[in-house]
């Protein structure tokens, strides 16, 4: 029985990763279709804000470019919102979700590795949880 649902937890992860893929490209062309109305809204003399083909609100976020990130930074906000921790392909989902990524599995490995030497994170079972969460080791 630990294998099925070995087995469903890996389909689902990997799901939900092609999910995140096309997440992601959805909003490389949303953001590209952003960039078009604002052109177009220019040569129109109009603001954005006045344009009358708005797009959908995902589209209308501003251009500026987020700060950068390692990934290793972003493990740790992400992992402040699960004190309980999470397996890894949870987290790079949840990396690629929240950060617009589209980071391979092959990405995050090692970088778990580094922070868990660095004392940043520790496992617990299949889970990562940030040091010094409220989490307690064997809680699961």
């Amino acid at each position: 029985m630990d294998d099925l649902l070995a087995n469903i937890a890996a389909q689902r992860a990997e799901i939900a990763i092609k999910i995140l893929d096309l997440q992601s490209t959805l909003d490389e062309l949303y953001g590209d279709m952003s960039r078009l109305d604002k052109a177009e809204a220019a040569i129109r003399g109009q603001s954005l804000t006045g344009f009358k083909n708005l797009k959908p609100e995902r589209a209308k976020r501003e251009a500026a470019p987020e700060p950068y990130r390692s990934i290793k930074q972003m493990v740790r906000l992400v992992l402040t919102d699960f004190p309980d921790g999470l397996i890894a392909l949870d987290i790079l989902s949840k990396i690629n979700e929240r950060f617009g990524k589209s980071f391979p599995r092959t990405s995050l490995s090692p970088q778990l590795s580094r922070l868990k030497q660095s004392g940043d994170i520790y496992k617990d079972g299949k889970r990562w949880v940030l040091a010094g969460s409220n989490h307690r080791e064997g809680d699961m």
